[in-house]
């Protein structure tokens, strides 16, 4: 399926279905609405048209509402214009002329709306049926005179066409701002909220497929674990939020000086996870060390003061021998044999570390 527009600023990720549906909603409405008033015009029935102005303006309120968040205010309120709306047309034209469809299309429009409470909406809904078995028992057995009968059974036929138009586009965008939603979820789910790189889950996917590519092809890549030095400290001195703002300002800088295809992730706590494609050990100790000197000389300011951090990487080459936590297991030995020399520097693990399976237990309970 083709990926929707990203969801506006101001409008709430769980009202993004409601938003969706209600603004394409609107497009159609208006147009009706607007194409109605040179009609009935054109009838003589005056009444109708100037109806069908303040109509045309409801439903570009509606829109400014929905633009705006309020969506419960824009449903009530074409609800509301529809029900009139449909009453009046069937007293000039009687139930044959179809407007009575829009009343059927409005129940799906109003259930859409999940934050109504059960009860409303059942009553709402009820209110609309009542209607409608109101309305057929006024209009369907009356007998109607007009100077063109013809046009009579035209507007059942553009009315019936235009109702299926409106579930149509009611139910199609709901079911797209319903799948941009789920891959909006995926995302998150995918990803470490304070910093906004892939989390552990998120990278053992990456990691997964990374594996899958070097079993059948053989590609290089090469593992890099990075830990911020003395972080508790930073912690303790500026308060966890000093903490947070070293942790989202640093993921800034490690992922800007990488190349498009490698990845960094936020393996947990102060610890990032560096995966190079392609790579052999060699390169990847060059960028580990140029990533630790950015670090070194970057200045993190926060409330005035000026935070200095340091980080410690350990590298480690995936080997056909070797498994994925294999390879990160050997990458944090070559990280702690980094804290155990004097922090701030980069150190290349020896040799791999044999595992059986491509993931641990724990690794897959992530």
């Amino acid at each position: 399926m083709k990926k929707h527009q990203e969801r506006p600023e101001g409008i709430a990720s769980d009202d993004y279905r409601m938003y969706v549906v209600i603004k394409y909603l609107t497009y159609l409405g208006i147009t009706v609405h607007l194409s109605l008033i040179p009609f009935f015009f054109w009838l003589d029935y005056t009444v109708l048209a100037a109806f069908n102005v303040l109509s045309s303006a409801a439903w570009f309120i509606a829109r400014l509402l929905n633009h705006q968040g309020k969506h419960t205010a824009a449903i009530i309120l074409l609800i509301t214009e529809v029900s009139l709306h449909t009453s009046l047309t069937l007293y000039y034209f009687g139930w044959h002329s179809g407007f009575q469809y829009y009343l059927m299309a409005g129940v799906p429009f109003l259930l859409f709306n999940h934050r109504m409470k059960t009860a409303p909406l059942l009553i709402l809904s009820a209110l609309l049926c009542i209607l409608f078995m109101g309305l057929y028992a006024l209009t369907a057995h009356q007998e109607y005179h007009f100077t063109y009968p013809v046009l009579i059974e035209g507007m059942n036929y553009a009315n019936m066409a235009t109702s299926f138009i409106a579930l149509t586009v009611t139910s199609y965008y709901f079911r797209v701002a319903s799948f941009t939603s789920e891959q909006q979820m995926a995302l998150v789910a995918n990803a470490d909220l304070l910093t906004g790189l892939p989390n552990r889950r998120g990278m053992y996917g990456t990691l997964s497929a990374q594996h899958d590519l070097f079993t059948r092809k053989g590609t290089t890549f090469t593992l890099v674990l990075a830990d911020i030095d003395h972080f508790k400290r930073i912690n303790d001195t500026y308060g966890h939020t000093g903490g947070d703002y070293v942790l989202k300002g640093l993921a800034r800088l490690l992922k800007g000086r990488l190349r498009q295809y490698d990845v960094v992730a936020r393996w947990g706590g102060e610890e990032f996870l560096f995966l190079f494609p392609d790579t052999d050990a060699q390169d990847a100790m060059t960028v580990a060390e140029d990533l630790r000197k950015v670090v070194e000389r970057h200045r993190f300011v926060f409330n005035d003061h000026t935070i200095y951090v340091s980080m410690t990487f350990g590298v480690a080459l995936h080997t056909e021998h070797n498994s994925i936590d294999g390879t990160i297991k050997q990458a944090d030995d070559a990280l702690y044999q980094g804290k155990d020399e004097g922090r701030n520097r980069v150190v290349l693990a020896p040799h791999a570390v044999p595992h059986g399976k491509l993931f641990s237990k724990a690794a897959n309970e992530v």
